[in-house]
């Protein structure tokens, strides 16, 4: 259900919802990053997967101000 909510945010061209996989740095449960060939370009331009997901949280609460849920 979130993938579909997701891909529909998505569509309508909602911020932070059509982030690319490649910008987005997986952190780990314990909060250390993970390591791997596709990451290691110094991190410019990238977002840490914890900072985006409260960006959209962020984003959903705007959405639900405005629309009067």
């Amino acid at each position: 259900m979130t993938k579909e909510f997701s891909a529909k945010l998505k569509s309508l061209g909602v911020p932070f919802f059509g982030t690319r996989s490649e910008l987005v740095r997986v952190t780990k449960k314990d909060g250390s990053e993970e390591k791997d060939a596709q990451h290691s370009s110094g991190g410019k331009g990238m977002i840490d997967e914890l900072d985006l997901i409260k960006l959209q949280k962020k984003m959903i609460s705007l959405l639900e101000d405005l629309c009067g849920e």
